[in-house]
């Protein structure tokens, strides 16, 4: 899978992240996955609907990028829901999801980053995010 994205002459840094819950609401994990600098994260997450997963994921792959001093990224999600809340495009009803996405506009706009839907199976932070919903439930993770 290539890694870094060709934007005229200069490369971007992909990093993907996704957000998954089964049953759906219920318990919801998370991935996050970039090659270079080298970032794989998967976490239990409580208790939430798969919306709300998908932007806690969104949340905490740009707080690991800004933690490790990356900008200028593409930051892909297989949720096209979180992809045109982000934009604008559509309104975002649920309450809890309408708390994120403030804060994931503003974590872009501060690293100079790009929020790019992808197809599920391009994304590799998807098997990060479901592979813990086939273990028992750990203690949820604090974001």
């Amino acid at each position: 899978m290539n890694e870094t994205l060709k934007s005229g002459e200069q490369h971007r840094i992909a990093i993907y992240c996704d957000g998954a819950c089964e049953p759906n609401p219920g318990r919801m994990t998370i991935g996050v996955y970039c090659a270079d600098p080298l970032i794989a994260i998967s976490r239990d997450v409580g208790p939430g609907t798969n919306n709300v997963a998908e932007c806690l994921a969104a949340i905490v792959a740009l707080e690991e990028a800004a933690r490790l001093g990356v900008t200028c990224f593409v930051l892909h999600s297989d949720s096209r829901l979180l992809c045109n809340w982000t934009s604008g495009q559509y309104q975002c009803r649920s309450a809890t999801a309408q708390q994120c996405i403030p804060q994931i506009r503003q974590l872009l706009l501060d690293l100079q980053a790009e929020l790019r839907w992808i197809p599920g199976r391009a994304n590799p932070a998807d098997g990060l995010s479901r592979q813990l919903l086939l273990s028992p439930p750990s203690q949820p993770q604090n974001l």
